[in-house]
């Protein structure tokens, strides 16, 4: 049997769109604040980073793919030494398998996991760029909604002297 992967300790795919001026990294979904404070998070700090990173994941990708069973999923990943956060959500683990397709040149119906009309007839790479689309609209718009009205709500609020 081949060796785990190694865990997964950093959202990061490898893939960062801040140094190009987005808020939100289009590969791993962070806020650039996180990103750069990654390191001196606690546990939790990066727990709750992690936990809403795969609420948006699993929002876009719930009613797109069915896994009819995710211990056999797991095994195929772990078999093609596919990276994936194994304490998330298994929708999690597509979007994981998704992002190391093309690179690992893998073929996504060689997993046991099923695209849901009408996603299933989109060649893989085209569902690829659809949901990550999805996802990184979405922690656009959780950014826009909460952090963003938070830091103007700070920068209008003065000290009291």
């Amino acid at each position: 049997m081949c060796a785990a992967p190694k865990s997964i300790k950093t959202p990061c795919i490898g893939t960062c769109s801040t140094i190009y001026g987005d808020t939100v990294c289009r590969g791993c979904s962070r806020f650039q604040h996180e990103i750069i404070d990654w390191n001196r998070y606690t546990p939790n700090e990066q727990s709750a980073v992690w936990s809403r990173i795969e609420q948006v994941i699993v929002t876009v990708l719930y009613s797109k793919v069915l896994i009819p069973d995710a211990q056999a999923f797991k095994q195929q990943l772990v078999g093609q030494r596919i990276r994936f956060p194994e304490k998330l959500d298994p929708l999690v683990w597509v979007n994981a398998l998704l992002n190391q397709m093309e690179r690992r040149r893998l073929n996504l119906s060689h997993f046991d996991i099923h695209l849901r009309n009408p996603f299933n007839a989109l060649p893989t790479p085209a569902f690829h760029t659809l949901i990550q689309n999805e996802i990184f609209e979405l922690a656009n718009a959780f950014y826009d909604q909460h952090l963003e009205r938070a830091f103007r709500h700070t920068d209008l609020v003065k000290p009291i002297t």
